[in-house]
């Protein structure tokens, strides 16, 4: 939580991005990768490359940085799995408005 709220107040003062935007952005990468792959396995020896060329095809933001996907994918899981959406909602509620503000530690 204490990490997050840094982050926040770093990048808050222009970039309009959060951590919390990034990790939601990822698991919708994610997601677009499962609807498109058809009938592609895990098994197949070529999965984990053609999984990072969709995603570095399609999501510029991640282009040459798949390794911060695979980490913020595993954070989201983590959102998930523990149910910390809402808590982490609720400390950067202003994250996304465009009154700059600063969260305390």
């Amino acid at each position: 939580m204490k990490w997050l709220c840094e982050e926040h107040n770093a990048h808050h003062g222009g970039s309009g991005e959060t951590p919390l935007g990034l990790v939601r952005e990822c698991l919708e990468a994610e997601a677009s990768f499962h609807c498109q792959k058809g009938g592609l396995s895990t098994k197949d020896p070529k999965y984990a490359e053609k999984y990072s060329k969709y995603i570095n095809d399609h999501f510029r933001r991640f282009s040459g940085h798949f390794q911060t996907f695979e980490d913020g994918k595993a954070l989201g899981h983590k959102f998930e799995k523990y149910d910390l959406w809402v808590s982490f909602e609720a400390v950067g509620s202003g994250f996304n408005t465009t009154q700059p503000q600063t969260v305390s530690t």
